[in-house]
């Protein structure tokens, strides 16, 4: 394992970036990663270890930083599965290339370019500007390598020297998870307040006086036809007695 680059931030803090090897089933050391390393200002607790790889072999060289404590860094790598996220270049170009990965304050991996032609290419140093702006230096044998408004835009050979600037980088961090809390429970209809006549019309008082009412209205019918029946009666009699009185 090796540590190839350090930092300070405002605290004292250190982060380092390097190498560590991975041993195969055999015991072996068979492929190497990168790895990035955060170490509190006593130098006695860690914050965070973060591993960067693929099937091929990785190393890390360069390591930056932004006034939020994101990190850049770069280095290079052998693996064409190598998990990318950015848009700097599309895929792996091949034989080796440079890489340059974005790690949030807390050491997580946010995004990972490729930067290389078809021949071996290494990323070995980078640097983030107030305003955002990250420079990458480093070394490649690629007739191809990629360029865009050059200094020299071709290859002299036997390894030349590339420094690339990605402009105003801006940091996406890693979405947190949150809770959605559930939504308001939805208000009862309000209730009616019934008015004073409502509330007397459902009453047993207003069922009585209903009830009484009723009652006399049919007492009046019947004493009406009883008193009209016994008038004629009278009549029919009086009428009976004196057949000649008009």
């Amino acid at each position: 394992n090796t540590g190839n680059d350090i930092i300070l931030d405002r605290d004292g803090n250190a982060y380092i970036i390097g190498t560590i090897n991975s041993p195969g089933d055999g015991g072996d050391f068979d492929s190497s990663d990168v790895f990035v390393m955060g170490v509190e200002e006593d130098a006695r607790s860690v914050m965070f270890r973060t591993r960067i790889g693929g099937s091929g072999d990785e190393e890390g060289f360069g390591i930056g930083m932004d006034r939020d404590r994101n990190l850049y860094i770069t280095g290079e790598t052998e693996s064409d599965d190598l998990e990318t996220s950015g848009v700097i270049q599309p895929g792996f170009g091949g034989n080796g290339d440079a890489f340059i990965s974005q790690l949030d304050s807390a050491g997580g991996l946010v995004t990972t370019h490729f930067l290389g032609g078809s021949e071996y290419d290494s990323g070995r140093a980078i640097a983030v500007t107030g305003n955002g702006d990250a420079f990458a230096a480093g070394v490649t044998f690629s007739r191809n390598f990629p360029v865009v408004n050059a200094i020299q835009s071709t290859y002299r050979g036997e390894g030349d020297l590339f420094i690339t600037k990605i402009g105003e980088v801006e940091f996406v961090p890693t979405p947190v998870p949150t809770d959605t809390p559930p939504p308001p429970p939805t208000p009862p209809p309000p209730t009616a307040t019934p008015t004073a006549i409502q509330s007397f019309a459902h009453s047993d008082t207003f069922l009585y006086l209903l009830g009484g009412v009723t009652a006399l209205v049919v007492l009046l019918i019947i004493l009406d036809f009883v008193i009209g029946r016994i008038r004629r009666r009278r009549r029919r009699k009086k009428r009976e007695e004196n057949p000649f009185d008009f």
